[in-house]
């Protein structure tokens, strides 16, 4: 039971660290992109790039948040690969 309870926790740890990480590339932009690239080499800057994009101009639109969503994925499934 112990050892669920700590997988449980790792893993809401490691979605706060994935949300933080996404905001900042919205908010920042290309200027957080190498952070990522840190993180993760075999990111596809090309893709990050659009979806960064694309999320800036919902959040400005005030229009459903799809592209954070999507880079919230593509942040875990990096994550999940290096593992």
């Amino acid at each position: 039971r112990n050892k669920l309870k700590t997988r449980h926790n790792q893993q809401v740890a490691l979605f706060h660290k994935l949300e933080q990480i996404r905001d900042r590339l919205i908010e920042q932009g290309d200027d957080a992109g190498p952070e990522v690239l840190n993180l993760w080499p075999n990111a596809d800057r090309q893709q990050l790039r659009s979806l960064i994009r694309n999320a800036k101009k919902e959040k400005e639109g005030n229009k459903p948040p799809k592209s954070a969503r999507l880079i919230f994925q593509y942040l875990r499934e990096l994550s999940e690969n290096e593992e």
